[in-house]
């Protein structure tokens, strides 16, 4: 029975943890948000980290339709936003940058956002990702990150 109870365990553990590492890294936001409830608005600034292994999987970035952008760039170069979609503003990957990666991505977005915010002394305001309030990854294989 112990014998049995341990390689259950370790077939179990190997392939959690086979899967874990065969996965690729996450995006990282590192999301600020400013909340003015006077004008029912959040100020965000986000610094999204593309991990250099899944960059050729993105295809672009959705942001809320009402966001209003004040700068979104790559790396240094400015990217400018589509807002042809009725649910979102899209914003492509250059597809040039692929061949000279080193090393992670750094895309940073600045932008308003009006929200529902109806008391002046509110302290926290809760939006969902469907929400698009973060740019969110278009991937070409569809996995999330």
């Amino acid at each position: 029975m112990k014998l049995t109870t341990f390689l259950l365990f370790y077939f179990l553990f190997f392939i959690t943890v086979s899967s874990a590492f065969a996965s690729h890294p996450p995006i990282h936001h590192e999301l600020t948000v400013i909340l003015d409830p006077s004008q029912s608005i959040a100020k965000f600034y986000d610094v999204v980290t593309i991990p250099k292994n899944i960059i050729k999987s993105i295809t672009s970035f959705r942001l809320n339709k009402n966001s209003k952008i004040e700068r979104i760039e790559l790396s240094g170069n400015k990217i400018s936003a589509d807002g042809s979609s009725e649910r979102f503003l899209k914003f492509d990957l250059p597809q040039s940058l692929e061949e000279s990666l080193n090393r992670p991505l750094k895309l940073i977005c600045i932008y308003t956002l009006p929200l529902p915010i109806s008391d002046d002394n509110m302290e926290t305001l809760f939006i969902s990702g469907k929400d698009y309030f973060y740019p969110q990854p278009v991937m070409k294989d569809k996995k999330n990150y």
